[in-house]
């Protein structure tokens, strides 16, 4: 694989993600987008833009509760020029491998409708499937 800059490279066989549930649909985050994880008493409001998933990738018709017994935490965007965080109920998996060869993209028609969307692919592990959700892309989204 020819990179911009020419330089040929390998494709990694996997990636590493953190799995989330929001109104019991399984999401993931490739682990190279986040910077880290902190507890909502960690985060200095002043400081970081936080919101959470929902608020970016609204559910239609549906209330979004938190799981009882579960703490919200932030995942920390990696990005160096803007402090960005995203709530979300405390993730499930951290640093988990997925093939690369169990993702899948998204359908064409779905894709053409909404080029925005911060879902770009499902991966398919152990008979669950996980939307992946692009972090940069989804930050960016006006919501």
């Amino acid at each position: 694989m020819k990179t911009e800059s020419g330089i040929t490279g390998q494709v990694p066989e996997e990636i590493r993600i953190l799995t989330f549930r929001i109104a019991d649909v399984c999401f993931g985050m490739d682990m190279d987008q986040i910077a880290g994880m902190r507890s909502l008493d960690q985060i200095n409001p002043r400081e970081y833009r936080v919101c959470r998933f929902e608020e970016k990738f609204p559910f239609r018709r549906q209330e979004i509760r938190t799981h009882s017994g579960n703490s919200p935490m932030i995942l920390i965007l990696n990005d160096e020029e803007k402090l960005s965080g995203l709530c979300v109920d405390r993730p499930e998996n951290i640093n988990i491998s997925v093939s690369i060869d169990s993702i899948r993209p998204m359908p064409a028609l779905i894709e053409a409708c909404n080029s925005a969307s911060p879902i770009w692919g499902v991966a398919l592990r152990e008979g669950q499937m996980i939307l992946l959700a692009d972090f940069y892309k989804l930050m960016a989204r006006q919501g």
